[in-house]
């Protein structure tokens, strides 16, 4: 297999990745109310990507020829990438993008204002762009290798970003692992890996080393792999917060603001009234947990009790941490510990094992439950119903 055929394998995988994209910005504005605002940014960002790779791909499939009109279609995509990430990170951590955010998408339009000329040129000079002057561009490869860096600087610092995040969240309840945003996180790790990758090549395709298309197939079909992943991890992840139940937060200036520099507000001395409120709020639990038995689910998570309850999240878990001092899963394996006494006290269950009684109770594995069970009563299973 020569090198054209290769190149035409490497075109048809950027246009199936490209029309996935597409498949996935419809998908993910068909979600729920819940994270409606991140789901928007991210269908954004996925299109950008989208365009990015089916640009790549006119030019390896030679479909190019049938539509010159679309040639360097996603060329000013490059530069949505990075601020449209961090908007994307914005909107997850605070429900919604600060209007000052929306300055970083300034090199976008200024390139796509520069590309204007080229985009109404005619389809023979569009063409012939593609077969000659492409290749022979190194104002092209300079360009190239600014916008990848621009990308990678913005993922670095939404790297730091997230870093923060983890810790404030932590903060505010340790028991919302599901906010500390570690998927995207590595999310960041992976592409920050990839656009060094694309900075040397690149660099290389500026210095004149290597061709300009050779180098845009490359980080196409780098795209093309990014589509796949982000697609698979956004969808497969649980929903962050509600649009209900986001954390307060402020920035220390129009400056942090802007670049996503924000902190939330961890209430570390509440005064009387948030405790009053807190205190009713643990009442209303203790309430539902006792009637509807919710505990019983071996898969209730503090996102299902929250949904349930009408408690935020990150509130929930603070008063379950900070009026009980237990982690969400002691609260709720206290609740199935309780309900498994009760029942080895009662004659009518004693022809049950006690494995049947926890699994009934919730538990999900006989380890958790002896583990749950000493550490309540101080004792193991079996002897709690011997001494019965």
């Amino acid at each position: 297999m020569n090198e054209d055929q290769w190149i035409k394998i490497i075109g048809y995988i950027h246009l199936i990745a490209g029309v996935q994209g597409f498949f996935l910005v419809v998908l993910l504005n068909g979600y729920p109310a819940e994270n409606r605002r991140p789901n928007q940014i991210l269908s954004l960002l996925i299109l950008a990507f989208s365009f990015i790779i089916l640009g790549t791909s006119l030019g390896a499939t030679g479909i190019y020829k049938a539509v010159p009109h679309l040639i360097r279609i996603g060329a000013p995509f490059v530069l949505l990438l990075g601020p449209v990430m961090l908007f994307y990170i914005t909107a997850l951590r605070i429900g919604k993008v600060p209007a000052i955010q929306w300055l970083h998408l300034l090199p976008f339009l200024i390139y796509l204002i520069w590309l204007f000329p080229f985009y109404f040129s005619s389809a023979e000079e569009k063409i012939d762009w593609v077969e000659v002057s492409l290749t022979l561009s190194q104002t092209d490869a300079w360009i190239n290798l600014f916008k990848v860096a621009h990308v990678f600087g913005y993922l670095g610092w939404i790297y730091f970003l997230l870093g923060l995040h983890r810790k404030e969240i932590g903060g505010i309840a340790p028991d919302l692992k599901e906010t500390d945003l570690g998927w995207i996180r590595r999310l960041t790790a992976t592409l920050l890996f990839i656009g060094l990758l694309s900075l040397i090549v690149f660099g290389i395709s500026a210095a004149g080393y290597l061709e300009t298309t050779l180098a845009n197939y490359i980080l196409g079909f780098v795209l093309a792999v990014i589509i796949y992943l982000l697609g698979y991890w956004s969808l497969t992840q649980p929903q962050v917060f509600g649009d209900r139940d986001y954390p307060a937060w402020q920035a220390d200036s129009k400056r942090h603001l802007f670049w996503g520099n924000l902190r939330f507000d961890k209430e570390t001395e509440p005064d009387e009234v948030h405790i009053a409120q807190e205190l009713q709020l643990l009442k209303q639990l203790q309430n539902y947990m006792e009637k509807k038995q919710p505990y019983r689910n071996n898969n209730l998570s503090l996102a299902d009790l929250s949904s349930k309850t009408n408690i935020p999240q990150y509130l929930l878990s603070r008063i379950i941490n900070g009026h009980l001092n237990q982690n969400f899963f002691d609260f709720v394996n206290e609740y199935r510990v309780r309900e498994v006494t009760e029942r080895l006290t009662d004659p009518e269950h004693s022809h049950f094992t006690i494995l049947a009684l926890a699994m009934d109770a919730g538990f999900n594995s006989k380890s958790s439950f002896n583990t749950a069970f000493r550490k309540s009563t101080g004792t193991t299973p079996s002897e709690y119903r011997k001494k019965q």
